[in-house]
């Protein structure tokens, strides 16, 4: 297996340090150049590395040369960074262009990871409401596809949105419905997502000892991942009733 494709599986897997290390290292061929740069501008985004990320999706989105598939996962990487930036409606733009020229590329895979993306962006920006408005659509794809990762995605996505709504019963089904998926496709990323989303179920439901449970788990996963925003995940304030604690269970 060459570098790219290494790398490239190890992306798939939510092993984004791991992957943008092989990237660095594996020197690909010239014919493999934009396919390198658009995976490695992608990679340098899921570690933190902004400024890199966006200098190099911004060159490469003024190529005339890439295809459209990968002008979607540059937009895909620059939607990333506006969300990160806090620009919600440059976020939301990019992530629909990005939808439209992967499917104007036959790729309807990654166009299904923009909307995936676009629905939390929504409901982020402009309420549940927004988001359930093309949630038909994307079932319809993730359905077609048949693509254990996206389905599971899918779900551990409606978890998070389900319990950031107060809905604590629904969220966990989705959430654990998506962790079940993911053991046909694992992805330690999506993993992460859904053991914080527990971690917050246990919390709204007072059950500090079974949060400090998803949380250490959400800190061993985002270690392996690499990725920057679950990296975060440093400590676990339980409700008021329950002693402030952090994640290696100190009182705090």
């Amino acid at each position: 297996m060459d570098a790219l494709a290494q790398a490239e599986g190890l992306k798939k897997a939510g092993r984004f340090a791991e992957a943008l290390k092989i990237c660095d290292e594996g020197g690909p061929g010239r014919e493999d150049r934009h396919a390198a740069d658009v995976l490695r501008a992608d990679l340098l985004e899921q570690v933190g590395r902004y400024g890199q990320a966006r200098a190099l999706a911004q060159t490469l989105l003024r190529s005339k040369t890439i295809s459209l598939p990968q002008r979607s996962a540059c937009e895909f990487v620059m939607a990333r960074l506006d969300r990160e930036d806090g620009d919600l409606d440059s976020a939301v733009a990019r992530l629909r262009r990005s939808a439209e020229l992967a499917l104007q590329g036959r790729d309807p895979e990654r166009a299904c990871w923009s909307q995936l993306r676009l629905m939390l962006v929504l409901a982020e920006r402009s309420g549940p409401d927004a988001a359930a408005a093309i949630l038909p659509d994307i079932r319809a794809s993730v359905r077609q596809l048949g693509v254990p990762q996206l389905t599971a995605a899918m779900h551990i996505f409606l978890g998070e949105m389900e319990a950031k709504r107060g809905l604590s019963q629904s969220g966990e089904w989705h959430t654990r419905l998506g962790v079940q998926l993911l053991a046909q496709d694992p992805n330690i990323w999506l993993e992460t997502n859904a053991e914080i989303t527990s971690t917050a179920l246990a919390i709204m439901r007072a059950d500090c000892d079974r949060g400090l449970v998803h949380a250490r788990r959400a800190l061993q996963l985002s270690e392996q991942s690499g990725r920057a925003t679950s990296r975060r995940i440093r400590c676990l304030d339980g409700p008021a009733e329950c002693p402030r604690r952090n994640l290696q269970g100190d009182v705090a």
